[in-house]
């Protein structure tokens, strides 16, 4: 087995970037709140090989099949799971050049993903030739407002001057890897720049599986206030641009607040005031004191679920991590999902839940959740079996 992460009882961290591992790090480093879930890509663009990936419990595409040979019983399509609209995107660019670790000179890299509360923050110091600029990136999915995600990124001149823009931007034009037709799986339907707001709806099909609508609302805030930039829209996006000019010793702090609604559970036509509501809930309160809500649902979770192992460092933080990525992915609010093999860390086995997973997560959480969540296990069970799944529910989930 390959280690990337240092050995913390709570936390994995690295302070090595290692272009060749760079997929394993966005695996790792995947968050979920069992609405949603992204790998850990970097807010700010990645050049070199990477697979971008975000995806929205239960919505997926029936992509066609296509396989070098044909036998008895292969179906007419494949459930994917797709690769969602992105709302982490937000580029850097630094003295007019835009900021890209594939390519450019850091030092003091640092990653970490905190298993507390699912805390993703990195950070390292850009090298450039005219100045030297500290980032940090901090993001999490909220436990309590489950359709809302979380961004804050600071930017801290150390020497020279920096004219630095940052965009906050919404990208519905994304593709699947393992799309069997190399197409996108996304129509787009609205951007409201107005409203910093896209809408999209999955293809159609001709396999008479339902359609998604997704809408994602974004707004920035700079020390608490939201605050308007240049606005800019294309099929799909839209992108928000902030600028500012920074000495040495002086600091930049944006959050962005992104809500993300489906048609899973909100009709098309009425998307949008329940986005509008649920930003609102979600700027009434701090980035400090969002994430403060948050960290204590987890505290309630780890305080029934965690399991401590006496002197083995290496083991106590993997089955923290296992229990993390597992309550991230399913913690039985919606007995219409499922567990993915591969959670929310990426695409393979196209998202599909298997017919064995009970018999091998049940028992893990009949003894460290509530009752609850295996009685929702089970119902997705029942309803699968009975074929008696709602029209707007899909047999596969992200």
């Amino acid at each position: 087995m390959k280690r990337i992460f240092e050995i913390d009882p709570w936390k994995l961290t690295s302070h090595t970037f290692s272009k060749e591992d760079k997929r394993l790090q966005e695996s790792m480093t995947s968050i979920g709140n069992e609405y949603m879930g992204l790998r850990g890509n970097f807010e700010e663009g990645y050049s070199g090989d990477s697979l971008q990936g975000t995806y929205y419990a239960g919505v997926w595409f029936p992509d066609k099949t296509r396989v070098g040979w044909w036998k008895n019983g292969y179906p007419d399509y494949f459930g994917k799971t797709l690769n969602a609209p992105s709302f982490i995107d937000m580029p850097v660019t630094i003295n007019g050049h835009k900021l890209d670790l594939a390519t450019d000179k850091i030092s003091d890299f640092s990653l970490c993903l905190d298993m507390h509360q699912g805390l993703l923050t990195r950070s390292f110091i850009y090298e450039g030739k005219d100045c030297r600029v500290q980032f940090t990136f901090t993001r999490f999915l909220s436990s309590v407002i489950k359709e809302a995600a979380l961004i804050k990124v600071k930017a801290t001149v150390l020497s020279g001057e920096a004219d630095l823009q940052i965009a906050s931007h919404l990208n519905g034009n994304v593709v699947n890897e393992d799309s069997n037709y190399e197409e996108s799986f996304w129509d787009a339907l609205n951007e409201d720049a107005n409203g910093r707001s896209i809408q999209l709806r999955t293809k159609p099909n001709n396999f008479g599986t339902p359609q998604f609508t997704v809408l994602l609302k974004e707004v920035t805030r700079e020390d608490g206030e939201v605050i308007s930039g240049d606005v800019t829209t294309a099929s799909g996006e839209v992108s928000e641009l902030f600028a500012k000019t920074l000495t040495s010793g002086q600091s930049w702090e944006l959050e962005k607040d992104v809500i993300v609604i489906t048609s899973r559970d909100v009709a098309d036509e009425e998307q949008a005031a329940k986005a509008d509501e649920l930003m609102a809930k979600l700027t009434s309160k701090t980035f400090a004191q969002n994430l403060a809500d948050h960290e204590a649902v987890w505290d309630k979770r780890w305080a029934s679920c965690d399991v401590t192992i006496d002197g083995d460092p290496a083991a106590q933080q993997g089955i923290r991590f296992n229990i993390l990525q597992l309550f991230m992915t399913y913690y039985g609010r919606d007995p219409r999902l499922n567990i993915g093999p591969k959670g929310f860390t990426g695409e393979k086995y196209g998202g599909a839940t298997y017919w064995d997973t009970e018999a091998f997560i049940v028992p893990m959480y009949l003894a460290v959740a509530p009752k609850e969540v295996t009685k929702s296990l089970l119902e997705y069970r029942h309803e699968q079996f009975n074929c008696r799944v709602p029209s707007t529910t899909p047999a596969s989930k992200a």
